[in-house]
């Protein structure tokens, strides 16, 4: 009796530990552009769901600069996964595209269309979209 409580004891626990779902780490994400359209505003896209305008920088952005960043720039805020990103303008005509994947460890952007930077700092990350 008592190595059937023990294994039902086991299991439980196990199936427990297994059926958690463990929460990655929230990462802070600053989109912005140096690329200035007068006829049209870019707007982001991840997973196909809209995110906001893509606002304009005149200079390159880097951490020494995140507190202007902060204040101007579109912010996100995702957990560890792998998101599809397009910049559209107004018209809906696609500037650039790609795809941001990170994890705990590696992080990487891939421009499909367009150009797309990425720099990266404990959990903040900049991302510049520039198009033609």
């Amino acid at each position: 009796m008592k190595s059937i409580i023990k294994t039902l004891a086991i299991f439980t626990s196990f199936f427990f530990l297994v059926s958690c779902k463990k929460e990655g780490a929230t990462y802070n994400i600053y989109v912005y552009t140096t690329r200035y359209d007068e006829v049209s505003t870019i707007f982001l896209n991840l997973n196909d769901q809209p995110k906001g305008e893509i606002p304009y920088f005149a200079q390159k952005q880097s951490f020494e600069t995140l507190d202007s960043l902060k204040a101007k720039a579109l912010v996100l805020h995702l957990n560890y996964g792998k998101y599809p990103i397009t910049a559209r303008d107004r018209f809906n005509n696609i500037k650039a595209d790609g795809n941001l994947k990170f994890k705990r460890r590696n992080t990487d952007l891939t421009a499909i269309i367009g150009e797309m930077l990425i720099a990266t700092k404990d959990k903040d990350i900049i991302i510049e979209i520039n198009y033609k």
